[in-house]
């Protein structure tokens, strides 16, 4: 198990960037080249906290598919007791979250795959789907390709923005894509964690 503490913690993932950031993009300069990413397949991200029924099913499901490479689980700490019978699957990695931050499950260590899915403990897409979406984003490499869209829209009435459900029977635009289910390249990951304030 890995444990993931706060940025900046003691323990946790900020070893990982210690590393130059020119030997990772090249004279201070973003290069596709350091990047040496398993193309074929994905890691799959679970953020999971009270469903143990559902994380077990769905672990369970990732784990049987070829197109995965490894199901990491990100446990909220919530008191929630990793199952035995993860030990038992060769694909499935636990790391164990010190304190509740949502937006752990984009700070994990280096994957080895290209593509990295993020999901939630409580959705369930057929394989079917999966491989559609995994599809829909090695031919949109540099995009977010997800399930969930939202939208942001400003209301002249209120003088306020509002966050919208668009309508997916009128292909209604959308500026927002959901970490409920969304293919995501590992390399913006590791941006996120290493490049952000």
């Amino acid at each position: 198990y890995t444990a993931l503490g706060a940025k900046g913690s003691s323990f946790g993932w900020q070893p990982a960037c210690a590393q130059p950031l020119r030997d990772v993009y090249g004279n201070g300069r973003y290069s596709r080249a350091s990047f040496n990413h398993t193309t074929d397949k994905f890691t799959v991200v679970i953020t999971a906290c009270k469903r143990l029924d559902s994380l077990i099913d769905l672990v369970q499901r990732y784990s049987e598919l070829d197109i995965v490479h490894k199901v990491i689980v990100v446990l909220k700490p919530c008191g929630l007791t990793v199952p035995a019978s993860f030990a038992e699957m060769p694909k499935v990695q636990v790391q164990q979250q010190i304190e509740s931050n949502v937006v752990a499950r984009f700070t994990l260590d280096p994957v080895e795959t290209e593509a990295v899915l993020i999901c939630n403990d409580n959705v369930f897409v057929t394989p079917r789907d999966i491989a559609g979406a995994f599809n829909a984003w090695k031919s949109h490499r540099d995009q977010i390709v997800g399930l969930y869209e939202r939208d942001v829209v400003y209301d002249d009435a209120t003088q306020q923005y509002k966050y919208i459900t668009p309508s997916r029977y009128r292909m209604e635009p959308y500026s927002i894509i959901l970490a409920k289910f969304m293919f995501v390249r590992t390399e913006y990951l590791h941006m996120y964690r290493c490049l952000m304030p």
